[in-house]
């Protein structure tokens, strides 16, 4: 019996232990829950490459782009068209871009000055505006053209002088500066007063500084250049560095040729240059005979109506005024008379005087 006992405590005791372990049937079965590791996407941004903006230039402006514009207001006449560089639909009134006109119908334009005035990198067209009432000329106006061409800016020169006329004899750059010189009269027979003035671009405006009578002698600047003395018996060609000038006649006798030189006698004596920076004596030659003849490659300096017109036989001639002188890299040639020159290299020092009764070299 007590065996039996043992073996019923053993099964009761085994039931017991299940009934712990067990869980019970109404409770939910929990969800199984995987730790999955997520990633925050990227954001994809699509951004426009930084450029420099493109900065087009206007176009440059030439002398025929100004066969039809329109011009201000001058003479009275309001802004008008203009058309084969004249003016169109004005009553009395006449106006003319000098392009190929100068300011009466006998006289040469002054051309117009191509140079970039308003700092856009194109160059703008600097021109001489002139006008006529009943027939007789008025004062001339300078007007600023930029591409189109149209006009921009407006100077008159009247309200610089007492004259009733002024006429524009030059249009050009000196010393990096525009420089405009004009002739002042109150008739075609009275006095002529020159004038020059700097021509400068501000807040949109033509500006003249430093307006006044005109020095007189000046300094001409070339890199080549040619020139005859007011009386037309000596005549210079210069050339950076150098210079010669040859004259036709004088009261002294030329020296004779060296021995073994090519250069004819009658050739030799009268033309003295200064070359490699040293004077010297030179043969004459026919090809530059023409040099200083107007219009020609080398007078482009003169200043039609301002410097002097010399006729040397049948040919006008680039004068170049007593006081004035021209200027080649290191070489100076000045107008000291009517009928002499004074040559001199700056560097070397060297130098040379021709005149119809004297020369020197040294």
């Amino acid at each position: 019996m007590r065996s039996t006992l043992c073996v019923a405590l053993l099964v009761a005791v085994a039931l017991l232990a299940g009934c712990a372990t067990r869980q019970p049937d109404s409770l939910p079965e929990q969800p199984i829950i995987y730790a999955v590791p997520t990633e925050v996407p990227a954001t994809v941004m699509t951004v426009a490459p930084i450029t420099a903006p493109v900065v087009v230039k206007p176009p440059d402006l030439r002398p025929q782009d100004l066969r039809s514009t329109y011009a201000p207001s001058v003479c009275g006449a309001p802004e008008h068209r203009i058309r084969g560089y004249r003016g169109v639909g004005l009553n009395g009134v006449g106006t003319h871009l000098q392009v190929l006109q100068g300011y009466t119908p006998d006289t040469p334009p002054v051309p117009p000055l191509l140079v970039d005035l308003d700092g856009d990198g194109a160059r703008d067209a600097l021109v001489v505006l002139s006008c006529e009432v009943a027939g007789v000329p008025g004062p001339d106006t300078l007007v600023l053209y930029t591409a189109g061409p149209r006009p921009i800016a407006v100077a008159g020169l009247d309200p610089l002088q007492r004259q009733r006329h002024a006429a524009v004899r030059s249009l050009r750059v000196r010393d990096a500066q525009i420089v405009v010189e004009w002739a002042g009269f109150d008739s075609a027979q009275g006095p002529v007063t020159p004038y020059e003035a700097v021509v400068t671009y501000v807040n949109g405006s033509l500006v003249l500084q430093q307006a006044g009578r005109s020095s007189g002698p000046h300094e001409v600047v070339v890199e080549t250049g040619a020139f005859v003395t007011p009386d037309g018996n000596i005549r210079c060609v210069m050339q950076t560095g150098m210079s010669w000038c040859s004259a036709r006649k004088t009261t002294w006798k030329p020296a004779v040729p060296p021995a073994g030189s090519s250069c004819e006698p009658a050739a030799y004596g009268r033309t003295l240059a200064i070359v490699n920076g040293a004077a010297r004596r030179s043969c004459a030659t026919q090809d530059d005979s023409a040099a200083a003849v107007l219009g020609g490659a080398l007078t482009g300096w003169h200043r039609s109506g301002w410097d002097p017109m010399v006729r040397v036989g049948a040919q006008p001639s680039a004068g170049l005024a007593v006081g004035s002188s021209m200027r080649a890299g290191s070489v100076v040639c000045a107008v000291r008379t009517a009928d002499s020159v004074h040559c001199r290299d700056r560097q070397s020092r060297s130098s040379f005087i021709l005149g119809r009764t004297s020369h020197a070299l040294s």
